[in-house]
């Protein structure tokens, strides 16, 4: 993973220090983002997200300067293994928070923070996983004899006894 010294618009520009290894480097933006949030599950998450990006990134595409593609293929690489939709936003944050303090502190340029913001986050639908309910359905009222909705419905499923209690039906369980 190399942090490219530029002001171009598609890379991060750190500080003046050229003795800094990689991973001082990684440390101090780290660092940016972590003094920026005060509550302690925050910076953890934050701190965990950003390990995982910067392992990631490291692995995959050590060259590529932090930018839009760059994190457009890292999305896109949360998506081929399965992640589900709000997984995916909760690795996207601390990434987005990244360009912001970046760009606050001079080391990347606006137009690039306003480009990473701007990746677009996955939705519930475009994964087909729904809401996460599984085959629980709403107006799915075909397992509760009474019909009384699919939140019953829902119970009789899994505790045909407490079934019997709101639904009324004699189970051939009990």
């Amino acid at each position: 993973m190399t942090f490219k010294e530029s002001t171009s618009e598609n890379t991060a520009v750190l500080p003046s220090e050229a003795v800094l290894s990689s991973a001082d480097k990684r440390s101090h933006l780290v660092q940016l983002v972590l003094d920026s949030v005060t509550s302690p599950h925050s910076r953890r998450a934050y701190r965990t997200g950003l390990d995982q990006f910067f392992t990631w990134w490291t692995a995959t595409a050590p060259t590529e300067a932090f930018g839009r593609p760059l994190i457009q293929r890292y999305r896109a690489s949360l998506e081929e293994h399965k992640r589900a939709p709000a997984t995916i936003n909760r690795s996207l944050a601390p990434i987005r928070k990244l360009a912001e303090e970046a760009t606050f502190a001079g080391l990347l340029s606006a137009a690039t923070a306003s480009a990473v913001l701007a990746v677009k986050e996955p939705s519930a639908s475009e994964s087909g996983q729904g809401i996460g309910w599984g085959v629980i359905r709403p107006n799915n009222s075909s397992r509760c004899p009474t019909g009384r909705g699919w939140l019953e419905s829902a119970i009789a499923s899994c505790w045909p006894c407490f079934s019997a209690e709101v639904c009324g039906a004699r189970s051939s369980r009990l």
